[in-house]
């Protein structure tokens, strides 16, 4: 009974943590360039990154609302963050409820990172009601499946989702699916899921990308009506706002994002050095207690997360590139602790075991990645 007491008052004690992140998320507007997302759609054709536009144009011809104004797009953008910190949330529960009772306490620490790193990425007039926003919420409903082992045939219809979001889905997103699904031996049909996954994600991938190049957005404006600000109450006039047809796109050179946030991108990764050595340690030993026939397999689930850097060369999102990377290996460490993986779960406590010896520099570890945050700030 004082188990359960004391999950509940754990949950309870994270959601509040997410409504706090949330209310703060309230003082950002919605950056213009990502009306985008909501107004690239299938109406002249197939393109690229236009599943939420097609969607969102079918409901705004359907309803009297006017959802194509600033107002309404703001609205489900927000909506959407509730969305995914309830993800985040439903991770947490399953995550430790199926831990071993002794490594509990050992997830809730990797629990806690997880908030930490990336709960307010989207709290920002950058990233909020992004294509970015979207995809991880698919990853996160994928990963859900995952970790509790049901409806696995549902991820393959999620991947071409995400794809048909915007075709960057495949190189942030699905090294992860793909990886716990190919190299972990917890469900019987992960491989022949996971085969399905990545055959038709690249279909869809592919020809995202061949439709970019077909069928382009020809317009680097929009029509808004109305606009935050920054009182909290909406101007509904109408005026005109530029945007960049080129993020539909997987594979464009457009390095304008750096200009605005390579100084919270360089301040973050630096952040994250301790963290970096931690895991190179924390993997060096992992090689060397793992079976040989064990051994391939575990590699690739190592690296497979630096596959995402290759997004970094075709598009200057760097901060989102690097908030993937750690979702990548967050999420992993979760889910093989959860699923008690012997070489992982003995791996992670030895290595809370030993950073908690020296407490002043456990409790840094665990305080200070929230004071940079949110990355794109």
């Amino acid at each position: 009974m004082n188990s359960k007491k004391n999950s509940l008052i754990l949950y309870g004690f994270i959601a509040l943590i997410f409504i706090m992140i949330y209310f703060r998320s309230t003082s950002f507007a919605l950056g213009y360039e990502n009306f985008i997302v909501y107004i690239n759609n299938y109406d002249d054709g197939f393109r690229a990154g236009g599943l939420v536009g097609a969607v969102w144009g079918f409901l705004d011809s359907v309803t009297s609302w006017d959802l194509m104004s600033y107002v309404w797009v703001y609205r489900i953008s927000k909506i959407m963050l509730v969305i995914y910190y309830a993800l985040m949330l439903l991770i947490i529960v399953i995550a430790i409820r199926k831990s071993a009772k002794e490594d509990k306490k050992y997830t809730q620490i990797m629990v806690y990172l997880f908030i930490a790193l990336v709960a307010s990425m989207f709290c920002n007039f950058i990233s909020l009601g992004s294509f970015d926003m979207y995809m991880s919420i698919i990853m996160l409903l994928s990963f859900i499946l995952l970790l509790s082992g049901k409806a696995l045939f549902l991820i393959p219809i999620l991947s071409i989702v995400g794809v048909l979001i915007h075709p960057s889905y495949l190189i942030k997103c699905m090294p992860l699916i793909i990886v716990l699904l190919l190299c972990t031996k917890t469900y019987k049909a992960g491989k022949i899921m996971g085969i399905i996954s990545l055959i038709v994600s690249a279909v869809a991938f592919v020809l995202s990308e061949v439709f970019a190049f077909l069928n382009p957005i020809n317009t680097n404006e929009v029509l808004i009506k109305g606009n935050f600000m920054t009182e909290g109450t909406f101007d509904y006039g109408e005026h005109y706002a530029l945007i960049a047809p080129s993020k539909c796109s997987a594979i464009t050179f457009n390095w304008s994002f750096f200009d605005r946030a390579g100084v919270n991108l360089i301040l973050y990764t630096v952040a994250l050095i301790p963290f970096v050595i931690i895991m190179i340690q924390f993997f060096r030993r992992l090689n060397s207690s793992l079976d040989k026939q064990d051994s391939l397999r575990y590699k690739i689930m190592e690296i497979m997360g630096l596959v995402i850097i290759v997004e970094a060369f075709f598009k200057a999102d760097f901060i989102f590139v690097l908030y993937f990377i750690i979702m990548y290996y967050i999420l992993m460490l979760i889910y093989l602790n959860s699923t008690k993986d012997k070489y992982y779960v003995a791996q992670i406590k030895d290595t809370i075991e030993g950073l908690k010896q020296n407490v002043p520099v456990s409790y840094v570890l665990l305080i200070y990645p929230m004071i940079l945050l949110p990355m794109a700030r």
